[in-house]
């Protein structure tokens, strides 16, 4: 009997070990841009936890529009909510706060996806700046040239812990601290 209690605890220790997956959670945020004349130069879209914001060193037209929607694991959160920026501080514009699900302050894995562009080509609008841990994991999406309607969507996926994986896992130490206890 005991040779059997103490194969079962070692083999939900083992199990606890081998099933540490994850499951992940997908943040998709989809923005129509008006992208304002002015000179040729990078607008740069910056996304920082729940906030926007522009930074346009040529912006001389103030009629900017982005219209913003967000997914959450494919149950949509925000729908096309508008924000018009204003440029009174250039080259910075004030702060879009409202982003919501607020974009993720970890590591993740970003694919950007460039859906419409209104000089028709899609390279004018790209990641100019990765989400790391260096910059608070802001990213920075970069538009040249594209002046008119730009539209793009961003996927981040970011680790969940499983509550599955955290019960084996302590099903796993408690098995751990049971075959301790049987060779004592």
């Amino acid at each position: 009997m005991r040779r059997k209690k103490t194969m079962f605890i070692l083999i939900l220790f083992l199990s606890s070990l081998l099933s540490t997956n994850a499951l992940a959670d997908i943040l998709t945020i989809d923005i129509w841009a008006w992208i304002p004349s002015g000179n040729i130069a990078d607008e740069i879209l910056y996304i920082d936890d729940n906030t926007l914001q522009w930074n346009y060193p040529g912006a001389t037209d103030t009629n900017g529009q982005i219209t913003i929607s967000t997914w959450l694991n494919g149950t949509q959160v925000l729908n096309n909510v508008n924000w018009y920026p204003n440029w009174s501080s250039s080259p910075w514009s004030d702060v879009f706060n409202g982003l919501n699900p607020a974009f993720p302050n970890e590591a993740m894995n970003i694919v950007f996806q460039p859906l419409f562009s209104a000089s028709g080509n899609l390279n004018d609008m790209g990641v100019r700046q990765m989400p790391t841990s260096s910059n608070g994991y802001e990213i920075g999406i970069g538009f040249s040239n594209a002046h008119g309607w730009s539209r793009f969507q961003i996927d981040a996926t970011y680790p969940v812990p499983e509550p599955g994986t955290l019960l084996l896992l302590g099903m796993g130490l408690t098995g751990l601290l049971g075959v301790r206890r049987i060779f004592k």
